[in-house]
């Protein structure tokens, strides 16, 4: 029986073009990171959270949103599962005034509106030294994440590897940011979830494509040719790459279409990192191996 030989599809022979297109995005990304910045949820700047159960049968965020405009709050909201309508509310804050009376005046608002219809279960605030405690564990998560990576790469490879597959996760982590950005999506410790998962993710799949470099660099049909290589490489994974990525996106767009709130922005998050992450795999990891290639060669 003869062997069914694989499809071929020329990758490398536009890889070049797609990196700087990677470049471009990836550079506009960081200008938006440090001009317009993210919009930061209470987890960051600091804010009052209040979980609250409301006597009215098939309450929605929606109609919620509208009753709260009314009186001018506008929270970020998220719905909990209960027999009754039950949400959990952060509110932002304004840092001129004391918080505990801006607490007590959402209660008195919320009361005014509802009366005995609604329970407020629980009031919390959140400071700012807890808001700075917050940015320094999430900068330190994704860094030791990082270290990990290439640590993991260096040994199981060689640095090469290593640093490719870094800034293939910067990119995708950048492309994440820059939807976030201009969809002027809340900056949430959700959003902080969606980023190392996506880190996971990524370099699981650029893992496999290296795994299948190194497995054919071997080959004497590759021993002069890296950029075969590669393209041949990616060939022969594409088929697994491509059920994997649409089972997971699927999975993702479903949580994205039937959830409210901030399950809403992670699943969104997570579908827009999951094209990153496959896009990256083939268009920035595999670039930098065959630019560190030129300098020195990849065994």
């Amino acid at each position: 029986m003869r062997k069914a030989r694989m499809r071929k599809f020329n990758f490398t022979g536009h890889m070049f073009y797609m990196f700087w297109l990677s470049v471009i995005v990836s550079v506009v990304a960081i200008v938006l990171i440090f001009t317009k910045g993210f919009h930061y949820g209470i987890d960051f700047t600091g804010g009052i959270e209040v979980t609250v159960t409301i006597d009215e049968p098939g309450k929605t965020i929606a109609n919620l949103e509208e009753d709260l405009e009314k009186i001018d709050l506008h929270p970020s909201i998220q719905p909990l599962v209960f027999s009754k309508p039950r949400f959990y509310m952060r509110f932002g804050i304004d840092k001129n005034t004391d918080m505990i009376s801006q607490q007590n005046a959402i209660s008195d608002k919320l009361k005014s509106l509802y009366g005995s219809k609604i329970n407020i279960e629980e009031s919390n605030t959140i400071g700012g030294v807890m808001s700075r405690e917050n940015q320094k564990r999430i900068i330190w998560a994704i860094f030791w994440t990082c270290l990990g990576i290439v640590l993991y790469m260096w040994v199981r490879f060689t640095y090469q590897f290593g640093i490719s597959a870094i800034i293939s996760l910067l990119h995708d982590l950048l492309v994440m940011s820059l939807f976030i950005i201009l969809l002027d999506k809340e900056f949430t410790i959700f959003t902080i979830t969606a980023y190392l998962t996506i880190l996971g993710y990524s370099i699981n799949d650029t893992i496999v494509l290296f795994d299948r470099i190194r497995e054919f660099r071997k080959k004497k049909e590759y021993a002069n040719n890296f950029q075969l290589c590669i393209n041949d490489s990616i060939n022969s994974v594409l088929t697994r790459t491509i059920i994997s990525s649409l089972l997971t996106f699927f999975a993702v767009i479903s949580l994205f279409l039937f959830s409210q709130g901030d399950l809403k922005d992670l699943s969104f998050s997570l579908m827009v990192g999951i094209i990153a992450g496959t896009y990256s795999s083939y268009y920035v990891a595999a670039v930098c191996l065959i630019f560190f290639n030129k300098f020195k060669p990849i065994e």
